[in-house]
């Protein structure tokens, strides 16, 4: 993770109000966490900021599909948890609990990687 930089948040988190804002100006991964129950939260992300490339948006999808389903499969997770809502520009995905911040902070660097890596402009 970059030094000093907010990779995520949580649903309704007083401390990181202007977390949106922050995302817009630096052009980086909206990403929030939200509960589900005990046991499973939902992890969002957000990149109408930043992707604006159709041919990309499907590549990123794809990439993000075979890795969560990889997720699933490695923790042999109920399938009736699965959820994968939304395209690359703004997706929403369930996780077990105890997974979530791993889950979130590498999201952030993949998307970032992904970003980078297709020329995707990032003010840091």
């Amino acid at each position: 993770m970059e030094n000093n930089k907010i990779s995520f948040t949580y649903k309704n988190n007083p401390v990181i109000e202007n977390y949106w804002e922050y995302c817009v100006m630096k052009e980086i991964p909206f990403i929030e966490i939200s509960p589900i129950d005990e046991n499973y939260v939902s992890i969002s992300y957000d990149l109408l900021t930043c992707l604006q490339n159709e041919k990309l948006e499907g590549d990123l999808l794809n990439e993000i599909s075979i890795i969560y389903k990889s997720y699933f499969k490695f923790f042999n997770l109920p399938m009736n948890r699965f959820k994968l809502i939304g395209n690359s520009i703004a997706l929403l995905i369930s996780v077990k609990k105890e997974h979530h911040e791993k889950i979130a902070l590498q999201l952030y660097e993949f998307l970032i990687n992904f970003l980078r890596e297709n020329k995707v402009s990032i003010v840091n």
